[in-house]
């Protein structure tokens, strides 16, 4: 067994199309079609790729499909497990409004969502700090008896670990808030030291048949 703990987080694939443009955080919005096939289509090579022995989801439906389409490409049976410290952040009485809206309610102080992660809060929501928080203890509550783990996360939770183990402060998260159905690597080798990049599948390809003795 490996001594490194290898953690591939996957951000959901793409919602239906109603809800561009709004601020559905932690709600449990659906998949479109497009999202569900391209979900599909990654599950297949996951699964053949990066072969999880822990599957995770956040507990909503848009990262549980992706996680139940792994599951079912995998020649045995996986660990699949929920945990919803991975789910996205929750802005409280934004959460269904359209993000212009969500900025008029308080213009004043908008962007201290990024540059006062641990003072601000949306109204009944929680702070980018708090986010983050639940986000890092559900990373150091996994083990490497778990390793290879493929979890289905958010944007905001992808962002949050990498700010954390790159030392960012919120205002640099942008280049992690990945998107639809990309992947991050993150990977503690045997000395504690955690390694963050981005990791592109790579479909496992067939050799071609020895002709050599064709005639």
């Amino acid at each position: 067994m490996s001594d490194s703990l290898e953690v591939y987080l996957i951000r959901h694939a793409s919602v239906e199309d109603k809800w561009r443009g709004v601020c559905y955080g932690a709600m449990d919005v659906s998949l479109s079609r497009e999202g569900e096939a391209a979900s599909l289509e990654l599950a297949a090579q996951v699964a053949a790729v990066i072969q999880p022995k822990t599957l995770l989801h956040s507990g909503l439906k848009r990262t549980r499909f992706l996680i139940q389409a792994i599951a079912n490409a995998m020649p045995g049976a996986v660990d699949v497990r929920e945990d919803h410290q991975i789910q996205e952040r929750n802005y409280g009485d934004w959460q269904g409004l359209t993000w212009d809206d969500a900025y008029q309610s308080d213009p004043e102080h908008f962007h201290h969502l990024i540059e006062d992660p641990e003072g601000y809060f949306p109204p009944a929501g929680e702070s980018t700090a708090q986010m983050q928080q639940r986000a890092v203890a559900w990373l150091e509550g996994l083990t490497v008896q778990q390793s290879p783990v493929v979890a289905a996360a958010h944007s905001g939770t992808i962002a949050a670990l990498a700010g954390a183990l790159l030392g960012l402060h919120a205002r640099d998260w942008s280049p992690w808030m990945v998107k639809h159905l990309k992947i991050v690597q993150l990977r503690r080798n045997r000395d504690g030291v955690w390694s963050v990049q981005p990791f592109q599948i790579t479909p496992p390809t067939k050799s071609p048949p020895d002709r050599s003795d064709a005639r």
